[in-house]
């Protein structure tokens, strides 16, 4: 996991050795189900995954956590920015995989309204407004983020689109 991070911290992930990025995916699948090490592990390993490989992981998630609200805020913290990477990996890929996006929305929008779930509800409004072209309100959320000294997350999320 440390290695991972220091990868994802800078920006040179994609150039893991392949036995290392195989023993990441590994170790993902090494519990029966998921739990909060298995999607920590996940979470900050999306960009080693194809898009071909991630469908099938986001569906199960998607299942399993379709009724977010029921489960504890880590697992709602976790699976949430788990899909709101999945989106932002779609949209940089140009992925046409997108047959996945309405019940990731579906998913957030189940996301209890409690300050630890706002990112996730923020972000929900942000790439559904890029999915249906709503340019203003794109604007609104940039603008939102910026005005509220995030200006970092605004820089990023204008690159990502």
């Amino acid at each position: 996991m440390i290695i991972l991070n220091k990868a994802n911290l800078k920006g040179s992930i994609d150039t893991l050795p392949d036995e290392i990025k195989e023993h990441v995916k590994s170790l993902i699948f090494k519990a029966e189900n998921w739990n909060n090490e298995n999607l920590s592990l996940f979470s900050i390993s999306l960009p080693l995954w194809s898009d071909k490989e991630m469908k099938p992981i986001v569906t199960s998630l998607l299942k399993k956590y379709i009724n977010i609200e029921n489960f504890p805020r880590e697992m709602q913290i976790l699976v949430s920015s788990i899909m709101v990477n999945y989106l932002s990996l779609l949209i940089r890929s140009s992925s046409q995989n997108l047959d996945l996006v309405e019940d990731i929305f579906i998913l957030l929008d189940n996301l209890p309204v409690k300050p630890l779930n706002c990112f996730g509800k923020i972000m929900r409004n942000f790439y559904r407004a890029y999915f249906q072209g709503d340019d203003k309100k794109i604007q609104d959320i940039l603008d939102f983020f910026t005005n509220n000294n995030m200006n970092k997350i605004s820089e990023i999320l204008k690159v990502s689109i």
